[in-house]
């Protein structure tokens, strides 16, 4: 009887060529950075707008332990936003100042304002769930793209 035999020398030596490890700090930085910007997108996307200035301020804070930090800097909007939401309350100006707001396109100017409140809105949780199956194919093509030999 006959037989063949496939001797593994050739994937061996293939291996040792192919070293990917050199690659791996590259990918992950440049999956990462691709990663932020699009979580910093859906973000402004998706932050809930009376003027857009909030909205407008994400960015990537920071990028380093594996890991990606999009911030703002109203901690404290975000976290009344995403997380508490806001009881019906009264709104009293500083001491000796006035509130001042625009209500289709006039001037107001009030000592205090009584504030319906609102419910919180994960809007960023629901973020980032969205984006995994994003994030994954990101992944994919930084890999294609960093990687000569992989399409």
């Amino acid at each position: 009887m006959k037989s063949a035999k496939w001797k593994n020398d050739g994937l061996n030596k293939a291996k040792k060529k192919l070293d990917l490890k050199k690659y791996k700090k590259e990918i992950i930085q440049k999956s990462l950075e691709k990663i932020g910007e699009l979580l910093r997108d859906l973000l402004e996307e998706r932050s809930p707008k009376k003027s857009g200035k909030f909205a407008s301020e994400w960015y990537v804070s920071s990028i380093q332990d594996n890991k990606v930090i999009v911030s703002n800097p109203d901690g404290e909007k975000f976290t009344m936003l995403e997380f508490t939401g806001r009881r019906p309350s009264k709104i009293e100006a500083a001491a000796g100042g006035v509130l001042h707001f625009e209500i289709g396109g006039e001037d107001i100017f009030v000592s205090f304002v009584f504030h319906s409140g609102f419910q919180a809105s994960p809007f960023a949780r629901k973020s980032l769930d969205d984006m995994k199956g994003e994030a994954k194919k990101i992944i994919i093509d930084v890999i294609r793209e960093v990687i000569p030999f992989v399409k």
